[in-house]
């Protein structure tokens, strides 16, 4: 054996022609396509990433980090070109783009509920700009019917929106009282038309229910005998 003979060094490992800067940028602003795999040569992929739409936003997040990490590189294993100088621009760029991309979605957010009105002022070509802000309130339990007396007596007319109608009533009296309540569908006439009472009682008692009525006009009637009464009506809103 030639004891001259010399280890041979391993060849360096070729870099790819495709830019890591185009792949970069094709990766940040159209991976959700899968334009960045169709560049760097994997098709099937690109495919695949294009009908999910990056993969519901995963699979265009996790590559876009396999690139400017050096991590994903083209077809046939090799590096894209350009990596190293342009790899912490890159990293720099890209968290503040992800970073301006979450404020801008809690910005859109958060001004969902603005409403802007244009007023043009009577006599005038000057226009006013108005911006309401509507506030997302928690619903509860608004008042809209009350009554109260020791005889028949029926509200004026109710408007109910079809939310949720709670009725809370209290009848006093000796112990042998009769009550009913009803809510009636405006335009009708209990002694003509008749109805069924949503609550009847016939001794002294306090208590409420829940009642599931379309939205319209309504209004109560309390019928009532050797007995006082308050009733009040109220809707979630």
């Amino acid at each position: 054996m030639d004891s001259q003979s010399q280890t041979q060094p391993l060849p360096a490992q070729t870099t790819s022609e495709k830019s890591f800067v185009t792949a970069w940028l094709l990766s940040m602003f159209l991976g959700v396509f899968g334009v960045d795999r169709f560049y760097m040569g994997y098709v099937g992929l690109g495919i695949i990433k294009l009908i999910t739409f990056g993969g519901c936003g995963i699979w265009y997040l996790i590559d876009l980090i396999l690139i400017i990490t050096g991590s994903l590189k083209a077809n046939g294993n090799k590096p894209l070109s350009g990596y190293a100088e342009n790899k912490k621009i890159a990293i720099i760029v890209t968290c503040i783009f992800l970073g301006l991309s979450l404020l801008s979605s809690i910005a859109t957010r958060d001004t969902s509920n603005v409403t802007i009105n244009k007023v043009t002022a009577p006599g005038t070509k000057q226009t006013v700009t108005t911006v309401t802000t509507e506030t997302t309130k928690a619903k509860s339990w608004t008042k809209v019917a009350e009554l109260t007396g020791d005889a028949d007596k029926s509200s004026e007319t109710i408007h109910l929106s079809g939310g949720q109608v709670r009725l809370t009533y209290s009848f006093t009296g000796s112990d042998t009282i009769i009550g009913a309540v009803y809510l009636m569908d405006e335009g009708k006439d209990l002694s003509k038309d008749g109805g069924i009472p949503v609550v009847m009682v016939t001794k002294a008692s306090s208590d409420q229910t829940i009642l599931r009525k379309s939205a319209g006009d309504y209004y109560l009637q309390v019928t009532t005998a050797n007995a006082a009464y308050t009733i009040t009506l109220e809707e979630m809103k």
